[in-house]
């Protein structure tokens, strides 16, 4: 099983050289293995995602991970490369800790406040940019849809 393992690093190890050259790869550790993709960490601090195989909603999270950076106050992946084929994300580390009772009850009502506001933007920027995407789709949609009848090659 750790042969698979190193081959996989291996694989990934070699799409992100032929990508970038210059990069000076000191470590490089695999954080995890999901059904759809996989995570290699690089020298402590960059992060890429592979998709494992065509995952038609990478090209969404790009698009909105990259939005959402953007306008909300808190830390979330943010892309710094993505290849024009879309075979993997490349993001700088988000340094975190988990939020437990102990921390969360040690806190001071400010505090509280703003994390509940944090975490409500998130959710609501979410939502919005989801919305959004939906409204284009439609307009979209509407557009093709008329484009189609109106064109005399589809008869």
């Amino acid at each position: 099983m750790n042969s698979d393992k190193n081959n996989l690093i291996e694989k990934l190890l070699f799409s992100i050289k032929d990508n970038f050259p210059e990069i000076n790869i000191m470590s490089s550790r695999l954080i995890s293995e999901w059904y759809d993709n996989d995570i290699l960490e690089l020298n402590e601090e960059l992060i890429f995602r592979f998709p494992k195989a065509e995952w038609k909603n990478f090209k969404i999270e790009a698009f909105v991970l990259s939005e959402l950076s953007e306008i909300l106050e808190i830390n979330i992946p943010n892309p710094i490369f993505v290849p024009y084929d879309f075979s993997f994300i490349w993001y700088d580390k988000i340094w975190w800790f988990q939020l437990n009772n102990e921390i969360i009850s040690n806190l001071n009502g400010k505090s509280r406040q703003k994390i509940v506001s944090q975490i409500a933007a998130f959710w609501i920027a979410c939502i919005i940019l989801m919305l959004f995407q939906f409204l284009i789709w439609i307009c979209l949609s509407i557009v093709n849809r008329k484009y189609f009848l109106k064109n005399p090659e589809n008869s």
